[in-house]
């Protein structure tokens, strides 16, 4: 099976995840050893005060970045994050302006869930199953944008140690205007 990768810019994934099928769906299988996925920057993933991320994903450890992005490898570098914390599902980010967390209060742990992030200029949302869990007002600042994206976690920017996600992941989606959560709800 070969990904495809719309950007144009010829994105990086590992050569050997596991894809496997689950139901009527084939998805990634994330060991949390060797297997990631990177997309690289250019103009159609400067994704930053209006965007929208989903998901479908399924974790089998309790702690790992799903979808992750930070500026540089600097410790105080903007970054944010899609990723299962303690199993339950969080959208974790930091700007210019200060921190956020976003907790879902649904867990991942061993059944299939549909993440969903949208962000405008004034609010971040997170989406589970199609229902709005959380919500904030941006810290002020821009998200991080114009670096890597990654999928699963690999590179030495993560916030805190080796956080790589385990468990599966299935049809990832970027857009570059957020969705509302009926469009999420019926596009799931």
């Amino acid at each position: 099976m070969t990904a495809y990768d719309a950007t144009g810019n010829e994105s990086d994934p590992t050569n050997e995840l596991t894809i496997y099928p689950s139901g009527q769906r084939y998805a990634l299988l994330m060991d949390g050893t060797d297997d990631y996925c990177r997309i690289e920057s250019s103009s159609s993933m400067a994704l930053t005060d209006s965007m929208s991320i989903e998901i479908w994903l399924q974790a089998t450890a309790a702690d790992g970045a799903v979808v992750y992005r930070k500026t540089s490898s600097s410790s105080s570098s903007d970054y944010w994050s899609l990723e299962v914390d303690d199993w339950i599902i969080h959208f974790k980010g930091r700007t210019s302006g200060g921190t956020f967390d976003l907790n879902s209060g649904k867990s991942a742990q061993d059944q299939w869930r549909h993440a969903a992030v949208t962000v405008t200029a004034d609010s971040i949302h997170l989406l589970v199953d199609g229902v709005k869990e959380a919500s904030t007002a941006p810290p002020g600042g821009q998200l991080s944008t114009g670096v890597r994206t990654w999928l699963g976690v690999h590179a030495i920017v993560v916030p805190v140690g080796d956080n790589r996600f385990i468990g599966s992941l299935y049809d990832l989606r970027f857009r570059y205007l957020p969705q509302n959560p009926s469009h999420i709800n019926y596009n799931r």
